[in-house]
């Protein structure tokens, strides 16, 4: 049996309620801007790198120029694989990427060794 918070995480591709909207929200308001162009770059290459390869963009997905030059909408990405730079480099972005696994085993190994 997973934790609590696996199973939410597991039903998040398919049923993005109304509630989880509303802290997202509540997220989006504190999120602060990133520090360098080139951290907004990173953040932008990453999230059209998993887009390009399959992974669906929930919400977000772009930067949020009206807060200003530096801002990225928090990003919900799912159906999400090892094989996108996502996965395997550091973002450093408000993005949540998701990926399917079959059991916690699975996920613990998914994780690169240098986590």
């Amino acid at each position: 049996m997973f934790p609590q918070g696996v199973r939410i995480v597991g039903n998040l591709p398919y049923n993005i309620s109304t509630p989880l909207l509303f802290h997202l929200l509540r997220y989006a308001a504190r999120v602060r801007d990133l520090h360098f162009m080139l951290q907004l770059e990173v953040v932008e290459r990453h999230v059209e790198d998993a887009r390009a390869k399959g992974a669906v963009i929930r919400c977000g997905g772009r930067r949020a120029t009206e807060l200003g030059e530096l801002f990225y909408q928090p990003t919900v990405l799912t159906d999400v694989t090892h094989e996108m730079a996502i996965m395997r480099e550091e973002t450093f972005g408000p993005v949540l990427p998701i990926a399917r696994v079959a059991s916690e085993d699975e996920a613990v190994r998914s994780f690169p060794a240098a986590v």
